[in-house]
């Protein structure tokens, strides 16, 4: 089918843009532009066009190199490619041979032979986004995603690092990602999604293919897993007998790189071929990493491969610079904080912290870097030699470690910390006594509270951790509320952490404190309007009484009305009433016959009618 010639489809647009922009008063909003191919359809090849720079052509064809069909589309335009299912592998392939293109990567399921599953030609550039789960696996000699040298991919989520997310498996003589057959890797970066990158025979699971090197790999963000060949290559960096290249890690980033070992057979003996977790493959060197934070975990393949530097059966582990970031590896020379090689740094384990837990690091009061700690609650920091504190902390939780680091790499701190651990604070309703008192873990001695936000009018922190007071009308809304506690250490220890208390207005004919009586069955809360609700619990069914405590704090003349409401999948379905006089009758009951997640709304109302209208909330 030939599609809209995109130059004459602009040229009408910009035709009726001006005829609008004639009439008085009407302005044009700006429009982002996107056009969707589905990858099942065809191959799909785009380049940039040969008469106009500032254009993309982009072909489906039913064989590789054929055009069955063709747009000429803005090279500003993103192009989405998709699939209309999924759930099944299609053999065609994406072939970018020239130009800058922003591609969104959008639920495609690619498996092929003989072909990478996307050709980045040497000269184009790719803006590849992440848009759900993808899966791209070249089965035959070829890469995954092919960046040779001279091309560039930079791949990032869409959405979120979780749900945005690229398995990449590349061919025998190839990289997962990086150089084709015999090829090194070009301008690689990764600032977002879940990107798992492996490959089967002599390349790196990112970077270079057999006898290529890993080309220049930046790592902003993003979780990275990327594993070497069985044949020896490097998890980051280069294929059996190439360079590890240049491999720059720092900001969020969290990555896991895994070199392979194999037992090989050469005139009558046997040998290993191993390669570097980053850096080299076997037989290659390992040329220069660059960290400044985020979190490494680096492994070298089993036979005298490093971690971080060379492959096996090679001299020359490169240059390593860490100056931030959480780094679990080792490294045969000496590891400094920067090029400038004036400062060397050594490998610091620091226990004692919340396990598995994004953090914030610093070191004697320098820059701050982002981390995380393992399983086991470490952080693997890089320091320089003499004495000194770490400093690790997130919403909520502050940690400091203090010791002395000396020259042997083996160097242990132990943390202390201190937690706010209240998770949440209740609604207040104004002219109602309100009294929380927030919790702490871990510090010494006894802690002090603050708050440098301004509290609702009526309520004041003490230095004893009690939120209390009576809120007046006036300071009816939302406060976002920043508290600390210092322990009593020296220095001290001191975790901060936002809440959110809202205060809720007192209705002027009376006011009422519903709270649950306590049954198990069901879990109390509130509204954001400050209703209260009982939500039933999982395993409870049939027909079951609820029941409130109702406290008076101004009194309504005559008798009042308690009501409950029966919501499920946010529909009322049923509703009990209980009229009495609530300045002496403190307590109120239902029965319904429930589910689990049904949610009981309980209201106090000044009187029922048929005659319409609705009823005061007390």
């Amino acid at each position: 089918m030939k599609r809209l010639n995109s130059k004459k489809l602009l040229s009408m647009l910009l035709t009726a843009a001006l005829v609008l922009s004639l009439l008085p008063g009407l302005s044009l909003p700006a429009m982002a532009v996107s056009h969707t191919y589905y990858i099942d359809y065809g191959f799909i090849t785009i380049s940039q066009d040969a008469s106009d720079a500032s254009y993309l052509d982009v072909t489906y064809s039913a064989t590789l190199g054929a055009v069955s069909s063709m747009d000429i589309i803005p090279s500003s335009d993103e192009i989405v490619i998709t699939q209309t299912d999924s759930s099944t592998a299609t053999a065609n392939v994406i072939t970018v041979s020239s130009g800058t293109v922003r591609i969104t990567l959008q639920q495609v399921n690619i498996s092929t032979i003989p072909h990478s599953c996307i050709s980045i030609i040497s000269g184009a550039a790719v803006e590849l986004t992440l848009s759900g789960a993808n899966q791209l696996y070249a089965l035959g000699n070829d890469t995954g995603i092919q960046v040779p040298s001279g091309a560039s991919a930079i791949i990032d989520k869409k959405t979120s690092d979780t749900s945005d997310t690229l398995t990449v498996q590349g061919g025998f003589n190839s990289a997962g990602i990086g150089g084709g057959v015999k090829g090194s890797g070009g301008t690689i970066t990764i600032n977002g999604g879940t990107v798992t990158a492996r490959t089967y025979g002599l390349g790196a699971g990112i970077g270079g293919a057999y006898e290529g090197s890993g080309g220049t790999i930046t790592i902003n963000g993003g979780c990275v897993y990327a594993e070497g060949g069985k044949g020896g290559g490097a998890g980051i960096g280069g294929g059996v007998k190439g360079s590890g290249g240049t491999v720059k890690i720092s900001g969020s980033a969290k990555v896991t790189a895994i070199g392979n070992t194999t037992l090989d057979y050469f005139e009558d003996e046997y040998y290993y071929e191993s390669g570097a977790g980053i850096g080299g493959g076997d037989s290659g060197a390992g040329g220069t990493v660059i960290i400044s934070g985020g979190t490494v975990v680096a492994t070298g393949g089993t036979y005298g491969a490093s971690d971080i530097g060379k492959g096996a059966n090679v001299s020359g582990d490169g240059d390593l610079y860490i100056s931030g970031g959480s780094v679990n590896a080792d490294f045969s020379g000496t590891v400094y904080q920067t090029s400038a090689k004036e400062t060397a740094v050594y490998k610091t384990v620091v226990s004692g912290l919340h396990v598995s837990t994004d953090m914030t690091c610093a070191y004697n009061g320098g820059a701050e870097f982002s981390c995380a700690t393992d399983s086991n609650g470490y952080l693997y920091l890089w320091l320089p030699e003499g004495n000194g504190t770490v400093y690790a902390y997130n919403d909520g939780s502050y940690c400091k470690a203090a010791g002395t680091i000396d020259t042997s790499n083996s160097n242990t701190l132990i943390a202390v910390c201190i937690s706010i651990s209240t998770a949440s604070l209740p609604v207040g309703v104004a002219y109602i006594d309100y009294s929380e008192t927030l919790v702490a873990t871990g510090g010494s001695g006894t802690f002090s509270w603050s708050t440098s936000s301004a509290l609702p009018s009526g309520i004041t922190l003490s230095t004893d951790g009690v939120l209390s007071g009576k809120p007046v009308n006036s300071s009816a809304g939302s406060y976002s509320v920043i508290v600390t506690v210092t322990d009593a250490s020296d220095p001290s220890l001191t975790a901060t952490k936002t809440f959110t208390l809202t205060i809720q207005e007192h209705c002027g004919n009376g006011a009422y404190l519903i709270a649950s009586d306590g049954d198990g069955a069901y879990i109390g809360s509130y509204t954001g309007s400050g209703i209260p609700t009982l939500t039933v619990n999982s395993g409870v069914t049939g027909f079951k009484y609820v029941r409130v405590n109702i406290t008076t704090d101004t009194g309504h003349a005559g008798a009042e009305t308690c009501v409950f409401v029966q919501i499920r999948n946010d529909q009322q379905i049923a509703f009990c009433f209980l009229t009495a006089d609530f300045d002496i009758v403190s307590t109120a009951g239902a029965g319904f016959n429930v589910r689990p997640g049904d949610v009981i709304e309980v209201y106090i109302v000044d009187s029922l009618s048929n005659s319409g209208g609705s009823p005061t909330i007390l």
